[in-house]
């Protein structure tokens, strides 16, 4: 018996570091999606031309790309829609144009492509994995259980 208990405990934290490490390749998958997912967000920005939005209803984020020369992505505050502008405007003219907020920084992915969709969509996806696993615990208790109680009537294992 002491033997069944050993394996037990044995194949128990096999499982815990195979359900461990399933769950870091499965957030390791997800920041890769949603990489590819931002650079595909950011690249049909790039291509958008910023003349269709008024200044008044924008947050300006702002990245410098050469000297004197700034890359400007304009988030519409109504649509949640980005543009982007290359100017040759002065920091302070920028920060006087009148947007809403000037922000000296690129937008991130939160900013641009991660919405409450992805969320439960990442969820879901771990949720999976777990209960995937959670069902071969199960299995796998149940395999003891026969075990031991063949071990319990016979005095063997494997007969």
């Amino acid at each position: 018996m002491e033997f069944l208990k050993k394996m037990k405990s044995r194949e128990t934290i096999e499982m815990v570091l195979k359900t461990i490490s399933a769950l870091v390749l499965g957030l390791i998958l997800i920041i890769l999606m949603e990489g590819m997912i931002f650079g595909i967000y950011m690249k049909k920005i790039n291509e958008n031309d910023a003349t269709q939005y008024t200044v008044s209803q924008c947050i300006a984020y702002c990245e410098e790309v050469g000297e004197d020369k700034y890359k400007v992505y304009l988030e519409n505050t109504e649509t949640g829609s980005f543009s982007v502008k290359i100017t040759q405007d002065s920091r302070e003219k920028i920060e006087t144009d009148g947007y809403i907020d000037v922000i000296w920084r690129a937008p991130n992915v939160f900013e641009v492509s991660i919405n409450y969709v992805h969320y439960i969509v990442m969820g879901v996806f771990l949720a999976i994995i777990l209960a995937i696993y959670i069902w071969r615990f199960y299995k796998l208790y149940q395999e003891y259980k026969v075990f031991e109680r063949k071990f319990i009537r016979t005095g063997k294992i494997f007969a």
